[in-house]
């Protein structure tokens, strides 16, 4: 288990990181689920997290229909300021 975990994070921030800063990448719920751990933030219309890539900052997350049901997830990688602070706005849960 400790291996898939591994393994889905490794993916998950390598497509991150090689895509354009301002391009996202369609994921699954379980996926941000994933990649979130303890870091997950959840409401009654979304769901995800922020987490150190590098560098940069990642965003994970998901909106959720009138039932709860994760949809529309997505990752994005947000372009950094001085101090690796992020100096785009970016969509995540919990800003």
């Amino acid at each position: 288990m400790r291996n898939a975990l591994t393994i889905v994070i490794a993916l998950a921030a390598s497509v991150l990181l090689v895509s354009d800063a301002s391009a996202l990448t369609r994921l699954k719920a379980e996926q941000v689920r994933t990649v979130c751990g303890k870091k997950l933030k959840e409401t009654s219309q979304a769901m995800g997290c922020e987490t150190a890539c590098g560098k940069k900052t990642c965003t994970f997350n998901c909106a959720k229909d009138k039932k709860g049901n994760a949809h529309d997830c997505s990752g994005d990688v947000l372009r950094t300021g001085t101090a690796g602070k992020p100096s785009s706005t970016g969509a995540g849960v919990g800003r």
